[in-house]
């Protein structure tokens, strides 16, 4: 249902389009039966094929493979539809100033959506003044930190 209010032009696809999308998405190994494989056809219906190929081509100049790129594809369709500036300035902050590897950010390309300077910077500042004072381990659930939600950061 959220699909229907959220992309409702998504609908308004010619039948054959949807069909022909909705295969290839499902030979890139999603199960039709999860709600991935809708966000999945969306996306493919909502970006252009030389779209998806200029964004690939900003994930491999960060060393992804394209197996890499599908399996970011198969946790988050959307990370598909990000600007390349903010594609660019997030993996430039995790992986230059935070140390992590780019096949990390890969493996969570949710990271990707969050804004750098509201919600990125300021946690992984906490998390190194954390780290710092031996209160956890370096490395240790970066992903976490900045994905849970404010409430549950604060605590």
């Amino acid at each position: 249902m959220s699909l229907l209010v959220n992309q409702p032009r998504v609908f308004a696809a010619k039948h054959d389009k949807c069909s022909r999308v909705a295969q290839e998405v499902k030979e890139k190994c999603f199960n039709p039966q999860k709600c991935s494989f809708l966000e999945a056809v969306s996306v493919e219906l909502q970006t252009s094929k030389p779209i998806l190929e200029s964004q690939s081509n900003v994930y491999k100049k960060w060393g992804w493979s394209t197996e890499q790129i599908l399996l970011g594809f198969t946790k988050w369709p959307k990370f598909m539809q990000l600007s390349e500036s903010s594609v660019t300035a997030v993996m430039d902050f995790l992986v230059s100033k935070m140390g992590l590897g780019s096949s990390y950010v890969a493996y969570w390309p949710k990271l990707l959506s969050y804004s750098l300077a509201r919600r990125i910077i300021p946690r992984c500042s906490v998390l190194e003044v954390l780290v710092a004072k031996g209160l956890i381990k370096d490395g240790c659930g970066v992903h976490a930190m900045i994905a849970i939600n404010e409430n549950k950061f604060l605590r």
